[in-house]
């Protein structure tokens, strides 16, 4: 693997995790549990595979 591909590979993984954590995309604190929970339980399938 190159280095340019691993460089946008890390970069997906930063961007799912971050979202997931609610520091990227709608602010964890203007969602209800529900939503929280959605977003972190998305996040977490798409870093898992």
């Amino acid at each position: 693997m190159t280095r340019e591909v691993e460089h946008t590979e890390d970069g997906r993984w930063v961007q799912l995790a971050k979202t997931g954590l609610g520091e990227r995309g709608t602010a964890w604190w203007e969602q209800d549990d529900a939503e929280r929970r959605t977003r972190w339980e998305t996040a977490l399938r798409a870093l898992d595979t």
